[in-house]
């Protein structure tokens, strides 16, 4: 039989830090802030302890009535505590994409289960449905709080207290997917997600507690709840993570997991248990051998002085010291454990909650604070009464997909003359009128009243602008997306031999659409100010210029973006053994090891128009070296003329046709473990002169034209080749090949008739550096200068 003498130190349990199963990380994230910050996490922990204690010791409880509502104790403090809330629903336009009334369900289970008004179940342990041994305090407790959804957002605008934000990190989730955090001193926030990243991946959902917020003040950036949206309403999943954020520690304590060694939680009425899981898909759950398990707590009890007895159970006893005899049988049935049976806190939980949120410690206090109910709306100024949630108007929103797939579905290249849906994703009220308004390429505009999803199909090329008016009983909302959609003109197919790309204005750059999917900084642009032989190019902005604090969000990771080509006719390579796109390329990575390239540029083609029904088939994927040729550049990446190489791919049989396409897709991967998993590792990519030819691959063909001759590859880390135009005639060619100093190196000598390559070995030019390469033919002389990195 253990003995422990405690005083109040049953309620101000510390926060457990270990690993968990699937259905909370918590313990894991805090596990990491207290190895992190060891002393600061202690200090936290001794300071919310004694707030916890002085706030109990203080209280005057002769204060409360000694009767309340039925079902509540006499002796706890039973004045409503109100926490306003915000879920923001970071989605990818699927199935975590819920719905508002899912939201307020949501809420609905949070707050009958910090009320204690929540179902009990068909099965439940008689011991936790009375009283605590020797009291009139019943197990099951009522923590008075109630979590309301804020009606003003930061800046003071309406609001019901759900925000939507539209990333690719609902995939592959973290604190960096905490997008629109309102500030966590004023709101408690929950983000709702499809899934984890690799670095969370058996979790459901995490929380950060309060002392550990306070020992690491960057996390008030990451404060609050972050989960699964198929977790939303299942076994209380919201409901145990806001205990979290309330000091209250899962059941088991700080061991590694549930159904490991005998834990604590530091909670007197929670007795000692190993932690249960319920099982895979409903398996076990809540059947007798979890319900009845007493192997951590065989003869379990703890002693209190009497002032304590009183203050915190309502025991009047003479005798210094009380005893209060625990079950033996563990509570299974808690919030806080696995067992998929969950009905209840126990009521030292509820005052350990109460304590926490009326504590400092990481600005709990604040959220229920008067001032600040008013400020968020939740509190009408005049009466001081709790308001009702106020109807305003809709939030307009439409999407062309409706999966999380991934990259596969994107929905925004249309061939013409096919269906595409427009999903009406209107939020924020119940929506009695929709007004659609479809602009094509040629201005042709229609419209649809249609309430809900509407299927069009459009044949002017170009981009097609949409306008969406949502109308409920408390106004209107609109919406207008100028590019919407693009439409090909595959129709009028451009030749492809002595087609040159320069991303100057005019011409056809009109048909080169670019997709910023995610409307944000990681995107393809026209640059006016750098280019390969001009000031002009396609730039794609995978710098990572985050800085604190807004580092600690919205990492690039995960981003995907796209530029597509008109049609091509390119039939004219059908029956010749050559024939290449080709493209000059200048790109950097940030990254500080070649692992950490991770970026990667897939170059695809279609001869079904690809968009929607079509199919893209990769021609070439580029990572590491093949794409950041100018290596390891640490600031805004600003290619000069050295940092320029040809890219020549050449055409596969099924690409040599009428009306292909291509697709250039960056896709921003980064490094996805460890301690600089949030940061982007690359850098800016830059693209210009996409053609056609059939020339060798990698040959400059703008200087083999000009020149007669062309360097391939230029530059090299090995051997180089010249390749010299011929004439059909029998023509001498002497190379020459010196060193910045004048050195002659190497040279050759070769009589050529057709196109001829010539190799300068690599041992000639081991050493890097700029080597200056001298071509002498019967009537011609000319130098290039060859760098080898």
């Amino acid at each position: 039989m253990k003995k422990v003498f405690l005083l109040l130190s049953a309620v101000a349990g510390l926060i457990s830090s270990a690993s968990a199963q699937f259905s909370c990380g918590t313990d894991e994230v805090n596990n990491k802030v207290r190895e992190m910050y060891p002393e600061a996490v202690a200090r936290s922990e001794a300071k919310l302890k004694a707030a916890i204690e002085r706030q109990l010791g203080l209280m005057d409880w002769s204060q409360f009535a000694k009767t309340t509502a039925a079902g509540d104790t006499a002796f706890t403090d039973d004045i409503t505590l109100t926490v306003p809330i915000v879920f923001h629903i970071v989605h990818d336009y699927g199935s975590e994409y819920v719905s508002d009334e899912i939201v307020y369900d949501a809420l609905k289970d949070i707050n009958e289960c910090f009320s204690k008004t929540n179902s009990t179940g068909s099965r439940t342990i008689v011991t936790y449905n009375g009283n605590i041994p020797g009291t009139m305090i019943p197990y099951r407790g009522n923590a008075h709080i109630q979590f309301k959804l804020a009606q003003k957002d930061p800046y003071g605008n309406p609001t019901k207290g759900i925000t939507r934000e539209y990333s690719y990190l609902s995939r592959s989730a973290s604190d960096q997917a905490k997008i629109n955090q309102w500030p966590q001193q004023a709101y408690m926030n929950i983000w709702l997600i499809l899934a984890f990243n690799s670095n969370h991946s058996s979790a459901g959902a995490y929380a950060y507690t309060p002392t550990s917020v306070d020992a690491n003040p960057q996390l008030v950036f990451s404060d609050g709840i972050i989960g699964r949206s198929a977790q939303t309403v299942y076994d209380h999943t919201l409901a145990h993570e806001l205990a979290h954020t309330l000091n209250i520690s899962h059941v088991w304590g700080s061991t590694n997991s549930a159904g490991g060694p005998c834990g604590d939680d530091g909670i007197d009425d929670t007795p000692p248990t190993r932690g249960h899981n319920g099982g895979a898909n409903g398996n076990n759950i809540c059947s007798d051998n979890l319900l009845y398990d007493s192997v951590c707590a065989v003869g379990y009890f703890k002693t209190y002085s009497n002032t304590n007895a009183y203050k915190l159970f309502g025991v009047v006893d003479p005798n210094p010291i009380v005893t209060i005899n625990y079950p033996d049988t563990v509570n299974t049935q808690n919030i806080m454990d696995y067992t998929g049976c969950a009905t209840m806190f126990t009521y030292l939980q509820t005052v350990n909650m109460r304590a926490a949120l009326r504590s400092p410690i990481a600005s709990r206090n604040n959220l229920m604070d008067t001032a600040n109910l008013i400020l968020t709306g939740v509190m009408d100024p005049t009466t001081r009464l709790i308001k009702p949630l106020t109807d305003i108007p809709p939030v307009a929103d439409f999407s062309t997909r409706n999966s999380s797939s991934g990259v596969a579905n994107y929905n925004s290249f249309i061939c013409p003359g096919n269906n595409v849906t427009f999903y009406n994703r209107s939020w924020n009220d119940t929506v009695t009128a929709l007004n659609w308004t479809f602009t094509d390429g040629a201005g042709t505009s229609t419209s649809s009243n249609t309430l809900g999803n509407v299927t069009k199909s459009f044949t002017a090329p170009g981009w097609v602008k949409v306008s969406l008016t949502a109308t409920s009983n408390a106004g209107t909302g609109s919406i207008t997306r100028d590019s919407a959609i693009f439409i090909p003109d595959v129709s009028n197919a451009t030749a492809g031999p002595g087609y040159m790309q320069e991303f100057t204005a005019g011409g056809d750059l009109a048909k080169y659409p670019i997709f910023n999917y995610y409307r944000n900084a990681n995107r393809w642009e026209i640059s006016n100010t750098v280019g390969c032989y001009d000031n002009t190019s396609i730039k794609m902005n995978a710098f990572d210029k985050r800085v604190f604090p807004a580092s600690l969000k919205n990492s690039p990771i995960g981003d995907v973006d796209d530029f597509y080509t008109p049609a091509f006719d390119l039939s004219s390579y059908s029956g010749s053994g050559d024939g290449n796109i080709s493209f000059m390329l200048a790109g950097a990575s940030k990254a500080t090891t070649l692992n950490e390239m991770l970026d990667t540029l897939e170059i695809s083609y279609s001869t079904n128009c690809g968009g929607s029904l079509g199919t893209w088939t990769t021609l070439k994927a580029l990572a590491k070296g093949d794409l950041y040729n100018a290596g390891l550049v640490s600031t805004d990446f600003v290619p000069t003329w050295a940092d320029w190489t040809k890219k020549s791919f050449s055409l596969p049989a099924a690409a040599r046709t009428n009306g292909v396409m291509f697709r250039f897709r960056y896709k921003s991967s980064g490094p996805i473990t460890g301690p600089r998993s949030y940061i982007g590792s690359g850098n800016n990519v830059y693209i210009d002169r996409i053609h056609f030819d059939n020339f060798p691959t990698n040959i400059d063909d703008k200087v083999f034209e000009e020149k007669g001759f062309a360097l391939a590859p230029n530059p090299t880390t090995g051997s180089s080749s010249v390749v010299v135009k011929g004439n059909g005639k029998s023509m001498n060619v002497k190379v020459q090949v010196t060193d910045v100093t004048g050195k002659l190196i190497f040279t050759t000598q070769s009589a050529i008739t057709g196109t001829s390559s010539i190799e300068i070995p690599a041992q000639y030019i081991s050493v890097k550096g700029i080597y200056l390469v001298q071509v002498i033919t019967d009537n011609s002389k000319h130098t290039e200068k060859l760098i080898v990195q």
